[in-house]
């Protein structure tokens, strides 16, 4: 998926893509990784990247679901 296209969908319409196989989890984080390497040498603000994870847990079990870490307690919790 090119950003052009990812960029009209929101967190809910991304999810609908995936949940109808138009799209698979691992290609939405090919598109969030490659526009996050464009911008974020203008922006720096991603402290740590945790691309390999991400990868393995949008390949896996739980594929397609939203994951949320939070830095401040240190836990990763899916929802």
């Amino acid at each position: 998926m090119e950003y052009a296209e990812y960029r009209r969908y929101d967190a809910v319409g991304l999810a609908g893509l995936v949940a109808r196989g138009e799209v698979s989890p691992v290609e939405l984080l090919d598109t969030a990784l490659a526009r996050l390497e464009t911008v974020d040498p203008t922006l720096n603000t991603v402290v740590r990247r945790l691309d390999e994870r991400a990868r393995v847990r949008a390949d896996g079990p739980c594929r397609g679901r939203s994951q949320v870490c939070r830095s401040w307690s240190r836990t990763c919790c899916r929802m």
